[in-house]
């Protein structure tokens, strides 16, 4: 499949994004059970992960011939061009996330408002995206199911990789796991049940091209989040389940992007 630049941009820039959102809502939660010192300190550590991989998506990007390359002129066709959006939105965001990381560090404080602000930027780079690949010659994305699909692996994969990051908190502070154990699963199950919706929408035209790889990622993401339900309702302190649990989450959509892409093959 020729398209893996752009697979990894789409998985990058979306899970910086859901990312971004879902770090600015656990620090509500998190604050009062959580010491600041130590909430901090995971909050600089989410901030450089997010950081991080919004650049590789801007990496990948240039991988895909021609974008960002003639971004300049692309951006001229605002108006008209969800490309051009995509691009200028892409870019506000990633600068937006540099600036809030740097801001952060220099603080030793994570700058809450910027993050926020950069989070929303994202959403519209997101909307951008599924404009884009709605307007495209392949029939199966030809609908506003697409960017029901983006958006549900975007807090899908935010999710996952804030939950992997603050792990070790978990481990130490049990008092963490309860005090977002219900949002994340609410979160999740939404996204789920929104992406569940996206596949039955456009998905037989793309499960034909490759059932068992169809079946395989719904089985992942099913699976996972069955078990991240069971064990926040049954057995919290199992935090090894819980790191398995949106590990094969994060397979899930990765599996889920590639069946995406497969017309392009």
């Amino acid at each position: 499949m020729h398209s893996w630049p752009l697979l990894i941009f789409t998985l990058a820039i979306q899970a910086a994004v859901g990312g971004s959102l879902i770090l600015f809502l656990y620090n509500a939660w998190l604050k009062k059970t959580v010491a600041e010192n130590t909430l901090e300190k995971y909050n600089l550590r989410s901030l450089i992960v997010l950081t991080a991989l919004a650049l590789l998506g801007l990496a990948c990007s240039f991988f895909d011939l021609g974008y960002p390359l003639n971004a300049p002129n692309a951006i001229r066709n605002i108006g008209t061009s969800w490309l051009s959006r995509e691009i200028l939105l892409t870019c506000i965001f990633i600068v937006l996330m540099a600036l809030a990381l740097v801001m952060s560090l220099k603080a030793k404080k994570l700058t809450q408002s910027l993050l926020g602000v950069a989070g929303l930027i994202g959403l519209a780079a997101v909307f951008a995206m599924g404009g884009l690949y709605s307007n495209t010659i392949f029939e199966p994305w030809h609908n506003v199911n697409t960017l029901i699909g983006f958006y549900g692996s975007t807090f899908i994969l935010g999710t996952v990789v804030i939950n992997l990051i603050l792990f070790p908190l978990y481990n130490t502070n049990k008092g963490s796991i309860e005090a977002v154990k219900l949002p994340t699963l609410l979160i999740i199950l939404t996204a789920f049940i929104l992406q569940f919706t996206f596949i039955t929408a456009i998905g037989f035209s793309l499960t034909s091209l490759n059932p068992a790889i169809s079946l395989m990622r719904w089985l992942c993401s099913a699976f996972a989040a069955l078990l991240l339900t069971y064990i926040y309702f049954k057995d919290t302190k199992n935090s090894g389940l819980i790191f398995a649990s949106f590990c094969i989450m994060l397979v899930g959509e990765i599996i889920g992007r590639y069946l995406f892409y497969l017309p392009l093959s």
